[in-house]
């Protein structure tokens, strides 16, 4: 049992080691489903399994379950990033504490609304479509809520800060 504990140890160290790498080339290898065929992940259950000797279902279990973890705190970092802007803005006097309130609101409805799975299947125009039609439809809301659009931030945590165009008007 310790053996095995080890094994599971040492494959978790390779997830890990090699996780970042994953995270950053799986969108170009990625398969339509999650069992399947010629994604980095699959590859590398497989690869774990065979070289230490490990059921396949448990690996592939411990990694999904490390993708959730990974994804869950970058989220979470995202949302804290964004409560302590909004928190300045409201100490500066840009911002009200009940329209930070919305707009944590806000974000969490259209987190949802435009989800990344959301976009996989549209194609590049499709894609940027739906972003024109994301920060069009913030911009009204903020308008609507009588907040200035520059003080809401697009992308709400899947893009760096930068990456996209601020509401100028």
């Amino acid at each position: 049992k310790m053996i095995t504990k080890q094994k599971i140890l040492s494959a978790m160290a390779i997830v890990i080691l090699f996780g970042s790498t994953a995270a950053a080339t799986a969108p170009a290898f990625a398969s339509t489903g999650n069992s399947g065929g010629g994604n980095f992940f699959s590859g590398l259950v497989e690869f774990i399994s065979q070289k230490f000797g490990l059921d396949k279902a448990q690996v592939t279990t411990a990694v999904n379950d490390y993708r959730t973890q990974q994804k869950t705190t970058r989220q979470q970092n995202a949302d804290d990033r964004e409560k302590k802007r909004l928190d300045g803005l409201v100490s500066q006097g840009k911002i009200t504490s009940a329209q930070e309130q919305s707009i944590i609101a806000e974000r969490a409805t259209l987190r949802s609304k435009y989800s990344p799975a959301n976009f996989k299947d549209l194609t590049p125009e499709q894609r940027k479509q739906k972003m024109t039609d994301e920060m069009n439809e913030l911009k009204s809301w903020a308008q609507s809520q009588n907040i200035d659009p520059k003080y809401v931030i697009p992308g709400f945590g899947m893009f760096p800060k930068g990456s996209m165009r601020r509401f100028d008007k």
